[in-house]
């Protein structure tokens, strides 16, 4: 159902969403480019696919996770030399991967 109501972008992020948000990008990735989104990210969401019975999708995601995912994305267009910003900040202080649960606003961003 669409709704006029505002998205809670600070909502916690499972691993579920960020799978679905990878997943998206990796099949964008494959229609859209010369060589798709590349065997590293292909076999990562075939091994989702081959172990969707056992994961637990409703686990909190963190922000390591979410900026590993990220970076294996980011890493496919600078290989296909299309143009990516930076990412991050220049303050390094800020970088807690594993002790903070992502956000869906960090996911969008990503």
């Amino acid at each position: 159902m669409v709704t006029n109501a505002a998205a809670d972008d600070y909502a916690a992020l499972n691993q579920g969403q960020l799978k679905n948000f990878v997943r998206g990008a990796v099949d964008e990735m494959n229609a859209k480019l010369p060589g798709g989104a590349g065997t590293a990210l292909n076999n990562l969401v075939a091994g989702w696919r081959a172990n969707a019975g056992t994961a637990d999708d409703f686990a909190a995601a963190n922000v390591g996770q979410l900026k590993a995912m990220g970076k294996l994305v980011r890493a496919r267009l600078v290989e296909l030399n299309l143009s990516v910003p930076p990412l991050g900040t220049a303050t390094t202080d800020d970088d807690d991967n594993f002790g903070e649960p992502g956000t869906l606003r960090q996911d969008k961003h990503r």
